[in-house]
């Protein structure tokens, strides 16, 4: 699938290692297309999509990565939407672990707590 199709209108990136590999960049980007997208920087320096989610209506405005604080495997993300939805997306098992529905109007943007970055975001 072509990351750029529509636009990407917002992106967080940070350093991702699976059990046993070095590190990597993993980008996550969120699109006018109304998707949200994880993306691995290959050792050729091509960006390849490894996961996408459908679950907004609308533009995706703001997307965030669950810092982690082993320095592991990039798992759980957050995303805002046009739609007025503030979602939480497990990366493994494809699901929403939470929504919120209405918080604001247009929410534009989404921060984990850097004080308890595994339990709480902001809006």
């Amino acid at each position: 699938a072509d990351l750029l199709s529509s636009g990407i209108f917002c992106m967080d990136v940070t350093t991702s290692s699976s059990s046993g590999s070095t590190s990597s960049c993993v980008a996550c980007s969120g699109s006018k297309d109304k998707s949200v997208a994880l993306s691995q920087l290959t050792p050729e320096g091509i960006l390849r999509t490894t996961w996408r989610s459908t679950y907004h209506t609308s533009k995706v405005a703001a997307v965030r990565i669950q810092p982690t604080t082993t320095g592991g495997e990039t798992t759980i993300l957050a995303s805002a939407s046009d739609d007025g939805r503030i979602a939480i997306h497990d990366v493994r098992t494809s699901t929403i672990v939470t929504s919120i529905h209405n918080a604001h109007a247009k929410p534009h943007s989404v921060e984990w707590n850097p004080l308890q970055p595994k339990n709480q975001f902001i809006t």
